[in-house]
């Protein structure tokens, strides 16, 4: 998901989605200048959202996100 598909979705502005979120608008700001949402937050927004947006397969370096709950495999 975009940065900007998400604030529309929570109202238009960045201040409304950090607060959906519960997270400090501080967030945004960063997440402005590095032009993406970090994948835990997007995982947030799906569930916010019941799966209207959805968050990115990979990472913003393009590499796989490891969404299992096994830390110790490494491939």
């Amino acid at each position: 998901m975009t940065l900007e598909e998400a604030i529309i979705e929570f109202g238009g502005t960045g201040y409304k989605l950090c607060a959906a979120l519960c997270i400090s608008d501080r967030n945004y700001t960063r997440w402005k200048k590095q032009g993406w949402i970090p994948q835990s937050q997007q995982l947030r927004i799906e569930i916010l959202t019941k799966g209207k947006l959805k968050a990115d397969e990979f990472g913003p370096d393009r590499r796989p996100v490891n969404l299992g709950s096994n830390k110790n495999n490494k491939e």
